[in-house]
């Protein structure tokens, strides 16, 4: 009985498995389709565009002139009932159409019409049988709507005589007969054409992402970033939505919701632990693109750490697109790290403290002139960063992205550790090994890892 209890519950946690991962599957799904809306929807304007004047200019109006009648033959008109009438109805059911659609048949309507050339006739004869009966449809197609009448008036006049030769003297009585159409039998596909056009392209756009989330190993959770990293999952940021080009509030301001400031301070605490353990005073908070949230992390990190008295100073490492300032909602400065590593100032000449707590210091990009990696493969640069080890707690360092900036594994070899952030699903397992391994290889340390769910 315990066994199969074992068993059950094994199925059941199965189950809850497989029903989470398909959740997950139609999250990323979703979440792809949606940042790629733009550019699905262009591609479906302009293929629907496409197919509605590819159809539009291949189109071609065809008329068509129709008849039905019946036909008999004489010699067969005894047989009113019985197995031998049907015989007769079905084979000449079966021979009629195919007769009159044969090219024997056309071939006599343009002597008729007195066509001599083949190409210039452009008609086309089709015929069928009601079911067991001998009632004869017979339809003429043409681009001329003329022709095409004037072709099944030839017809009618003429296969009675030609089919006399090969069964006999028919009966033949004509039921009904349109006139020359007016309107073609075929209306344009413009419309239709280009809704099936954007359909496939959003058919392709599904089918393409759904096999890039299932095959393509995107970072799609802590837990799976933490796996990569092989390293402890500090905490996760949630998802924030903030106006395009805005960054979301700092912790410390009455916009920032109270889920983004506990997961900061979470982030804190385990940091406090491990860089006691380790020793750890100089932080670099890095990712492996840019745009993944590591200015976020580091300013909130940097307030955080200052709110629990802890003298911390927050210098801006990406000197190509410097935003700490911005995180932390302070006006731009015109001098900082850069002109700090030039010789150009002093230390205390860039050093701005935050209006919100004193215990927080910032050192913005300030104006480049050259390369970030020849400023900071300066040894200026090393013997800044001992100093400052000696009159603050913390140093973070908002540094810039692992993978794309050549200059990040100089910075990497200034910090103790380094705090690694990656946002949902927006980079490859592969790449992110890459950038840890950047900075590791400058002798920097994986403390921990943050997870951004996007904002």
């Amino acid at each position: 009985m315990q066994d199969n209890t074992v068993q059950i519950d094994n199925k059941i946690d199965n189950n809850e498995e497989i029903v989470v991962n398909l959740f997950v599957l139609a999250r990323r799904v979703f979440k792809e389709l949606r940042r790629s809306a733009l550019i699905i929807l262009l591609l479906m304007a302009l293929t629907g565009t496409a197919c509605y004047f590819g159809a539009r200019a291949s189109y071609k109006p065809v008329y068509a002139a129709s008849a039905t009648f019946s036909i008999d033959r004489v010699s067969n008109l005894r047989y009113r009932s019985g197995g031998d009438k049907y015989l007769i109805i079905n084979k000449l059911g079966t021979w009629f159409p195919f007769f009159l659609s044969s090219d024997a048949m056309k071939s006599a309507v343009m002597d008729d019409l007195e066509f001599h050339d083949a190409e210039d006739f452009d008609v086309e004869i089709a015929a069928s049988a009601g079911f067991a009966t001998n009632l004869i449809g017979l339809v003429v197609r043409s681009k001329d709507p003329q022709l095409a009448y004037d072709a099944l008036q030839s017809v009618l006049r003429k296969f009675p005589t030609i089919t006399e030769h090969s069964i006999g003297e028919v009966d033949f009585k004509l039921i009904n007969m349109g006139g020359v159409p007016t309107s073609p039998s075929v209306r344009p596909t413009n419309k239709k054409t280009a809704v099936i056009g954007m359909i496939f392209v959003l058919a392709v756009a599904l089918i393409w992402t759904i096999f890039k989330c299932v095959f393509i190993k995107n970072i799609v959770n802590g837990e799976a970033l933490s796996k990569v990293l092989d390293t402890e999952l500090l905490g996760t940021l949630p998802y924030v939505k903030c106006p395009r080009g805005k960054k979301p509030a700092a912790i410390d301001s009455v916009d920032c919701p109270p889920q983004m400031a506990d997961a900061v301070h979470t982030i804190r605490l385990r940091l406090e632990r491990i860089s006691g353990e380790r020793e750890a005073k100089t932080i670099l908070v890095t990712s492996t693109l840019s745009s993944e949230g590591k200015t976020t992390t580091a300013a909130n990190l940097a307030i955080s750490l200052a709110s629990h008295q802890h003298k911390v100073l927050l210098a801006e490492g990406n000197l190509r697109n410097p935003s700490a300032l911005a995180a932390l909602g302070m006006p731009q400065a015109e001098k900082g790290m850069a002109d700090l590593l030039t010789g150009s100032c002093e230390a205390d000449e860039v050093m701005i403290p935050y209006s919100n707590d004193a215990n927080l210091t910032v050192i913005p990009g300030g104006t480049l002139n050259g390369l970030p990696a020849a400023l900071w493969s300066r040894p200026e640069a090393e013997k800044l960063f001992k100093e400052w080890r000696e009159r603050f707690d913390y140093i973070i360092i908002d540094s810039a992205s692992a993978a794309s900036c050549s200059e990040s594994g100089l910075i990497a070899r200034l910090a103790d550790g380094c705090i690694y952030v990656g946002q949902e699903d927006r980079e490859l397992a592969d790449d992110v090994r890459r950038g840890a391994e950047t900075v590791a290889s400058a002798g920097c340390g994986i403390l921990g890892c943050v997870y951004n769910a996007g904002h």
